[in-house]
């Protein structure tokens, strides 16, 4: 297998990434369209793959072989990535591109990294991908959305630069083959390691958080399986989030007040499954299968316990 050396690497970037910046503002936008729903299909396949898993460990394991997926296809098809195009930097520092060209490089790759994002995610909850295992997979991708929203904004930042990071080294070790398999072979590791050790991807949470958005206005399209029966789901009109309880996080509440009913649950890292056996459970009696994903807003401390409302 031939390689280049990390010094015709850098160089081979940098002469790359004068191209990059040269390139007509709505061609780049749509290239980072195409990456948005790239990095987004890894995300959903991935989730799906993992959904029904037990284990945090082996959740985090299978998500971690499957998602490389994305960023082979956006390497390899020759797509543009905000995480990826941050090595440009290296070309602005050499003095190759100006800092104004760069700058322009990632506003336009970000902007439609994230069109191309959101609107994955919304077809997915539009129209029955997650409606896979009886809604097992709208839990899961409910508790993935939730999760990443309610981390503190440092810790955030601080996950999305040793993400970025090993993406970086992925899209370099990527250009050291001159082969496919080659390709592949070195994106892989380092896109399994950052996903393994739970750091945040900005491109992948593009389509996790929408997701969680679209979800409760989708009312899960599609004949779900609540305690036996086969229906489709009333419209959830509006989801609410309570203050944690840490104290509660292996008890189910339910109460009703004015006609609406009300249904508090653990959003703990090993609550997927516990959760979504109770939605199967009560699902008639409130009548939604399948777990809401829109419960997005930090109130205070990580939301441990979630409540919805169908009005």
């Amino acid at each position: 297998m031939a390689i280049f050396s990390p010094t015709e690497i850098t160089d081979n970037y940098m002469r790359a990434s004068v191209g990059k910046a040269a390139s007509p503002a709505w061609r780049l936008f749509l290239l980072a369209v195409a990456a948005g729903v790239l990095i987004g299909l890894g995300a959903v396949t991935s989730s799906t793959a993992a959904h029904g898993l037990e284990n945090a460990g082996l959740v985090r394991l299978m998500s971690g072989l499957i998602f490389p997926v994305g960023l082979m296809m956006v390497i390899l098809m020759g797509t543009e990535l905000f995480t990826g195009n941050a090595l440009m930097v290296t070309a602005a520092i050499d003095g190759q591109i100006t800092w104004g060209r760069l700058f322009r490089n990632w506003g336009i790759v970000f902007l439609g990294n994230l069109v191309g994002a959101v609107a994955l995610a919304a077809c997915m909850a539009f129209f029955g991908q997650l409606n896979i295992g009886g809604g097992d997979l709208a839990v899961y991708t409910a508790k993935v959305a939730a999760a990443k929203n309610a981390l503190p904004w440092m810790n955030a930042f601080v996950l999305g630069i040793f993400c970025n990071l090993m993406v970086c080294i992925a899209v370099y070790q990527a250009n050291t083959a001159q082969d496919t398999a080659g390709k592949v072979l070195a994106i892989f590791f380092p896109i399994m390691g950052f996903v393994l050790a739970g750091f945040e991807h900005c491109v992948a949470d593009m389509y996790y958080v929408p997701a969680g958005i679209f979800l409760p206005e989708s009312g899960l399209h599609g004949a779900h399986r609540c305690g036996g029966h086969q229906h489709r789901p009333a419209h959830l009109r509006r989801l609410h989030l309570r203050e944690p309880h840490s104290r509660d996080l292996g008890q189910h509440r339910w109460r009703r007040g004015r006609g609406a009913g009300h249904v508090r649950l653990p959003w703990h890292e090993e609550g997927v499954e516990e959760s979504a056996e109770f939605f199967r459970n009560v699902g008639n009696s409130v009548r939604f299968c399948g777990f809401p994903a829109g419960a997005l807003a930090k109130r205070g401390r990580r939301p441990m316990m979630g409540a919805w409302r169908t009005d």
